[in-house]
């Protein structure tokens, strides 16, 4: 079975070049970071307001695209 920790849900807010300009929303405290990503760091290509979410998947930290399924 595999095991899936979710660290945090993001949105892309803009691109420029190989820059994607994203936020990342804190579950705990409802707060909002602003980080600079390449976008060669995404499994897919990414638009302007597509989700993202950082999770820990079997050990390793993986950029997941679109919104986590919960169960």
């Amino acid at each position: 079975m595999k095991t899936l920790i979710l660290l945090t849900i993001g949105v892309i807010d803009s691109i420029e070049d190989d820059a994607a300009s994203v936020e990342f929303h804190d579950f705990n405290d409802g707060s909002v970071q602003r980080a600079l990503l390449n976008v060669d760091d995404f499994p897919c290509d990414v638009e302007e307001t597509d989700f993202f979410y950082i999770a820990i998947d079997d050990g390793e930290f993986v950029i997941h695209c679109g919104q986590p399924e919960m169960r």
